[in-house]
Formats: structure tokens, sequence, C-alpha cells
């Protein structure tokens, strides 16, 4: 999460709740610094400066490429810095004691689209750092197959338990008009319940089912894309729009990430 630059500096290379002793300037002199975020989850990241009196060197702050307009504060006053070619802000400067540096990474909901047969009519939403996918309900069972498990050691099998067969509503070039991210306190396992979640619409696409295992005939695989021909085009143009909430890919078992456009 931590570098030093090799020069005398310090770079915060990766965004979380952590603590860096190190010793940085000219004279190699101790520095704590600790890290405070809800990060990935939160916009802000504070880091308190711990020195036993002034101490000079560089402060780099690593910006994501996803970040359009990142800014930074010092003691609560506004800097005017931006990244460099790179992506890396510079803060060279004298830090005191209990300094206190602000980062925020402003985030927004981004499409991203992917292919679908012979065309791009697929896509992806990621808000900040995060891509974010529909949850689904799954059913979990064990099974021994001699050779690759025991009881003691079985494999699991997760099948759906609940929709998942979702295209995704009034995507053109941008985000659904309806698209709604909702934020709420952190949780104490932001990966089991997630602080974030973001509404889309979505319509269930008739006919897009889980195939059989060519080899397996009890096991069920996850089909390709549909291809949305004119006659589910007219079957879809009726189908009722549900606002369904995606979490944090991160935050799913089984998940339906791509969405076909309907």
């Amino acid at each position: 999460m931590w570098m030093l630059d090799g020069r005398g500096g310090l770079a915060a290379v990766l965004y979380g709740a952590s603590t860096v002793r190190a010793r940085v300037g000219a004279t190699g002199q101790p520095v704590e610094i600790i890290q405070t975020t809800d990060y990935p989850f939160g916009e802000e990241i504070t880091f308190t400066i711990r020195t036993a009196g002034p101490v000079s060197f560089p402060f780099l702050l690593r910006v994501p490429a996803w970040c359009r307009a990142p800014q930074v504060a010092l003691n609560d006053r506004t800097l005017d810095l931006v990244p460099d070619r790179k992506g890396w802000i510079r803060l060279q400067r004298t830090f005191r004691p209990n300094d206190h540096v602000v980062l925020r990474l402003p985030m927004h909901t981004a499409v991203s689209y992917w292919p679908n047969g012979r065309s791009r009519d697929a896509v992806g939403l990621e808000h900040g750092p995060l891509v974010y996918a529909l949850p689904v309900r799954e059913a979990w069972a064990s099974t021994v197959t001699p050779r690759w498990s025991t009881v003691e050691f079985p494999e699991w099998d997760a099948t759906p338990a609940g929709p998942w067969n979702y295209g995704m509503a009034g995507v053109e070039t941008t985000l659904p008009a309806e698209a709604q991210l909702q934020r709420g306190p952190m949780t104490a396992d932001p990966w089991v319940e997630p602080p974030v979640r973001l509404t889309v619409p979505l319509k269930r696409i008739p006919g897009w089912d889980l195939r059989v295992d060519a080899r397996h005939a009890d096991r069920r695989q996850t089909p390709p894309l549909p291809e949305i021909d004119d006659e589910l085009s007219k079957a879809l143009a009726t189908a009722s729009v549900e606002q369904v909430a995606l979490v944090p890919y991160g935050a799913t078992h089984l998940r339906l990430t791509v969405f076909p456009k309907v």
C-alpha cells in the first residue's frame, strides 16, 4: 500500500485504512502516517502525519485513471495541485506534527460496452473503482467425487435460486436515466453488507436459460449472451421494467455482471 520513492519521498499507492512508519527526507527523519478511509466505498482518504518536529519530504498520492478531478487539502485548505502524466500528485513541503492531508476522489458511474456476438450490445457498470453486479440468490449443494473430493472436503455446487436472466433497459450511449446510486453508513463487513448500491432498470429476457452441460446432464452452465433479434425485441418491448439493486462485484457469490442491452 505504501512505497518509498528512493529519493526520500513516500508514496501512497493503494488506499485503505493503514499505518506506515518510514524514514523520509534528506536526513532520513522518522515519520508515521495514519490513513483513514472508507475507500473504495467512499471518496475521501485522510492522512494524519505524526512526527517529532517539522520534516521536509515529498508525499506522493496516486490518482486512479477513472478519477477525472481529484482534490487535495492540507489542514482544511484546498491546494491547487494536479496529477502529472503518470497519475501522481506530489506534495513537496515541510510537514508538521498532526498535519492532515485529505485526498478526495470524486466518483462517477460509467458504462462499459462488451461484445455480444457480432455487436457490442452488452454493457457493464462501474462506479469509481468498483464494478457492479446483480447478486443472484444461490442454492448450495455438496457432492463427493471419488479421486477429487471426500466427505470431509466435498465439492460445492452453487446454482441460481432466483431470477438472473436480465437485460439492461434505457442504455444507449450513456447511463440509464433511472439509475441511482444509494450510499449508506459503513458496515462491519462491507463485502457481506455493502454500504453502496446502484439501482438500475432491468428487464427479464424470455428464453434465456441455463443450458445443460454436454458431459454432465445433471449440471447447468451459464449460457452465452442472447442476440436480440426482431422476435425477441418485440417480446421485450412489452416486458415490464424492474428497478433492481446491483452491488459491488466482490460482495457476490453468483452474479450477472455483463448485461445484454434491451
